[in-house]
This record gives structure tokens, C-alpha cells and sequence, in this order.
């Protein structure tokens, strides 16, 4: 009682009397707002106080190092000006319940009035209805102010910042100054490894072709097993799909359950006991079809597309290069086309025919080259392994090309033809 009556002198300080009531939510005056918002508060105080007080090993640290990226992204935008990207997925669920807990601690610090916890969600026409319904709860249950844009990240994303006056501060761009200063922060879930992932950093300015905020990242460095150690620990709540096999969600048009977790009753294990955390993806595909057409998915959900790649990796496989047998003439060549379009490359490895080797190289490359190019390991020996690791390593799965194996049947047809005379 005595914190919601602080609460109310800030928000008095800093509204001002005669000020007229604002329905936040639907039925919800500013008086039962007020109400809303200081439970809200002393709900965030007492997590920030159980998670700074966590002495689980696993998970320490990572929480420590994600509540100081929030504290500073806190200082330098403000409550109004962090905003956090919630899908409902294990990673938003994680990012969403630190930036209450962060946005509560620095309220009270601050003596400032407690403020909603801004949230963003991008509504897919191929949204799983558990997702949406999850995300709508959590909203109400933690008082969120939502923004909801039924479009792709990117669009998404830059109508937001555009209604928030285009992330320029009033008075325009200073003098002398090319670029407007940031003044938005988005968190996103993104983590080492991920397909969009990069060589970011805690915070990292957005693209060049888009408009200017700052990506900040508070769960970077996390993994698969300590995001859903953290979830069990707090305990936190999740969708549903993840209790039914699905290890990462995308849309209902590319998202199954994880193979690796299917039991031999047809049923499937909930995605915490993913023993091997390489393969959170395993359940993300493209689309089902039986053709090889490989689909460059866009980084940023959209913005990025190949034409607009700079830097190339390059994975040569072939224990026979390494053991100087052959001699690679793949390399020089491709180097050679690179140049021709533009591209720098970035990296050129050569591995053995080990899928594993294949499988880490890969992901290394994905991390910092826009693309990467394999050559080798693709031919019908038991140690042409690439196709399999390159799959492995993008958390896709692998599907018989019909056009491919027609091609091949037409082929030996028409060689025992010309056999028989």
C-alpha cells in the first residue's frame, strides 16, 4: 500500500492535476490503471530481488550480465524508449519477464513513476493460435502495453518507429550531423547462433537500409539449456507447443515438432529434454515438398535479401585437398566470381569429409558472412556427408527430391536400353 501511494505522488508529480483519465485497456479507468500499474511494480521489484539473488551456477551469471544490458538500456532511452519484442516464444518469454524486472528496479532507483513495460508483437497470418492466445494473457496478466502490427517484422518495425516520430528527436537532426541520433531500443531474443545472429553485440545499431534504433540483445549469450533452465527455475509460463515437441517456433506454414524428441509411441517429449541443443531447429523448415529448392530465408524476418549480401564464406570439403591428393580449383574460381559481383571474401575453410567438422564450420561461417557457399561432399559415397550437415547446422530437415529421383530413373532406364541394343 505504502509503494502504491509513492506511485501515486509520482504519477501526480509528473502528470500534473486536471489531467483527464485515460482508458488504458479496455474498461479500465486511470484510477484502475493506477492500480493495475503499482501491483505490476511490486511484482517486478520481487523478481528483480529473486533474480539478483539466483545462486543457481547455470544461470547466474547470464542473469547478471542480462539485467546490466537493461540497466543501460534503461539510462540511455528511458522506460518510454525500450521497447521489447514479444512473439511469445521461450526466448520473448525470457527477454520479456528481465525487462520487468530491470524496468521496476530502475523506477525505483530513479524515483520515477512505474511505467508499463512496452511491448511490440508481429502478427503472422501463420500465427499458432496457442502462440497468440499466450501472448494476449500475458499481456493482460502482466499489465503490458501492447503494440500489435499484423505484418512481417521488418514493415512491422519501421511503421513503429515511424509513429513514434521516426526515431528523430524534435528539433530535426543537429547541424553538421548526417544521421539522426538513436533515441529507440528494441530487445529481441536473439542469441549466438541464431540464423540472424551475426557478429552482433548487447547493442547493435540497426541496418543501414532501415530506420535508425538500436538492436539490444540481453539474452546474446545464452544458450538453448539455459534458456529453459531459467524458465523452469522462476517458473515461468510458456506456450503449450513447446510441451508437445516444438523446440522453435516460426509459423504454423514452417514449424513441426522436433524429430529428435518423438518417443516410439508417436508421441513427443517437451522441448526442455533436447539432449542435443545443436538441433533446436530441427522442427523449422522451409516448406514440405519433395524438391530441393533451397529458400534463402531473410535475415531480420525479411529485410535482408541475398542481392544485398557483402561478405562471403567459403567451405571447401574433401579429405582428399587436406591430404593433397587433388587439387582444389574450386577455391580460386569461386574467389574469382565473387569479385566479379562484388562480394568480399571473408573466410575460406577447408574441412574433412567429418559431418560434425562440416556441421561447425557452417555455423561459424553463418555467424559473420552474409553467405556461405559449400563445394564438395555432395557425390553418392558414403563420405559425401555435406548435404546432411549442411541441414544440421540450419535446423533444417532433409526431404527426397521426386524431380531428382525421376531423373535418376530415366537415366538408368535408358542406360539398359542402350545395353540391350
Amino acid at each position: 500500500a505504502g509503494a502504491l501511494q509513492q506511485i501515486r505522488r509520482r504519477s501526480a508529480a509528473a502528470g500534473g492535476a486536471g489531467q483527464p483519465a485515460r482508458v488504458e485497456q479496455a474498461g479500465r479507468t486511470a484510477e484502475g490503471q493506477l492500480e493495475a500499474d503499482g501491483a505490476m511494480y511490486m511484482d517486478g521489484l520481487s523478481l528483480y530481488d529473486k533474480l539478483v539473488a539466483c545462486n543457481d551456477s547455470t544461470i547466474a551469471g547470464a542473469i547478471s550480465t542480462s539485467l546490466e544490458t537493461y540497466k543501460q538500456a534503461f539510462r540511455l532511452y528511458g522506460p518510454r524508449g525500450v521497447i521489447v519484442s514479444f512473439n511469445g516464444g521461450k526466448d520473448a518469454v525470457v527477454i520479456m519477464h528481465l525487462a520487468r524486472a530491470a524496468l521496476a528496479k530502475y523506477c525505483h532507483d530513479n524515483g520515477l513513476p512505474q511505467q508499463r513495460l512496452r511491448v511490440i508483437y508481429f502478427l503472422s497470418k501463420h500465427e499458432f493460435p496457442e502462440v497468440k492466445e499466450f501472448v494476449e494473457s500475458q499481456v493482460s496478466l502482466y499489465n503490458l502495453e501492447l503494440q500489435t502490427y499484423e505484418t512481417d517484422f521488418v514493415s512491422g518495425l519501421t511503421a513503429c518507429i515511424a509513429s513514434e516520430g521516426g526515431g528523430v528527436p524534435k528539433g530535426g537532426v543537429p547541424n553538421g550531423q548526417e544521421k539522426a541520433p538513436i533515441t529507440l531500443g528494441f530487445v529481441l531474443g536473439t542469441r549466438k547462433g541464431d540464423p540472424n545472429c551475426g557478429e552482433q553485440n548487447h547493442f547493435e545499431p540497426s541496418s543501414e537500409w532501415m530506420p535508425p534504433f538500436m538492436r539490444i540483445n540481453p539474452i546474446l549469450k545464452w544458450d538453448y539449456g539455459q534458456v529453459w533452465r531459467f524458465i523452469l527455475w522462476a517458473p515461468l509460463a510458456y506456450p503449450s507447443l513447446y510441451d508437445r515437441g516444438y523446440t522453435s517456433l516460426g509459423g504454423t506454414h514452417d514449424t513441426w515438432e522436433n524429430p529428435h524428441l518423438k518417443c516410439p509411441d508417436g508421441g513427443y517429449l517437451p522441448a526442455h529434454l533436447l539432449s542435443d541443443w545443436s538441433l533446436e531447429r530441427s522442427g523449422r523448415s522451409a516448406r514440405r515438398v519433395s524438391s530441393v529448392d533451397c529458400e534463402l530465408q531473410m535475415i531480420d524476418d525479411g529485410g535482408f535479401r541475398v542481392e544485398e549480401a557483402k561478405t562471403v564464406g567459403l567451405v571447401v570439403v574433401g579429405d582428399e585437398i587436406l591430404k593433397g591428393r587433388t587439387c582444389d580449383t574450386n577455391t580460386p574460381f569461386a574467389t574469382s566470381k565473387f569479385r566479379e559481383v562484388g562480394m568480399r571474401l571473408k573466410r575460406i575453410s577447408v574441412v574433412p569429409d567429418i559431418e560434425d567438422d562440416i556441421v561447425e564450420e557452417i555455423r561459424r561461417q553463418v555467424s559473420s558472412c552474409d553467405v556461405v557457399v559449400t563445394s564438395g561432399g555432395l557425390g553418392p559415397t558414403h563420405d559425401d556427408v555435406t548435404l546432411y550437415a549442411v541441414a544440421r547446422a540450419l535446423g533444417q530437415r532433409m526431404v527426397q527430391n521426386a524431380e531428382m529421383v525421376n531423373l535418376i530413373r530415366e537415366k538408368k532406364r535408358l542406360r539398359v536400353c542402350a545395353e540391350k541394343g
